[in-house]
C-alpha cells in the first residue's frame, strides 16, 4: 500500500459507494478536492437482470467486505509501527 493511500485512509472519515453511469459500483473517498477511487465492482447485466434490485445489496456487501479488509490492513500497519505484539484477528 502506498504511503499516500495509507495516509488518506487513516485520515478520512467518510467513504462512499456510488454507481457510475456505466453500471459499475465504486467505493471512493475524498481528499479535499480530489476523489480517490479505492474499489471498483462491475456486475454483469445478466446478473443484474437475475437479481433485480437485490444486486445493489450484493454489491454493498462485497464493497463492505473490501472496507473491512482495508480497515484490518491499516490496523496491522499501525500495530507494526508501534511494535504491538497483539494477535491478529482473523474473523
Amino acid at each position: 500500500m502506498s504511503e499516500k493511500l495509507a495516509s488518506l485512509l487513516e485520515n478520512t472519515k467518510v467513504l462512499e459507494i456510488v454507481e457510475l453511469e456505466n453500471g459499475e459500483m465504486l467505493l471512493q473517498l475524498h481528499d479535499e478536492d480530489e476523489v480517490v477511487p479505492l474499489i471498483k465492482l462491475q456486475v454483469v447485466s445478466e446478473m443484474r437482470d437475475f437479481l433485480g434490485e437485490q444486486y445493489l445489496e450484493m454489491a454493498r456487501g462485497m464493497l463492505s467486505s473490501g472496507v473491512q479488509a482495508l480497515t484490518e490492513k491499516l490496523a496491522e500497519r499501525q500495530a507494526v509501527e508501534v511494535g504491538s505484539d497483539a494477535p491478529r484477528i482473523l474473523h
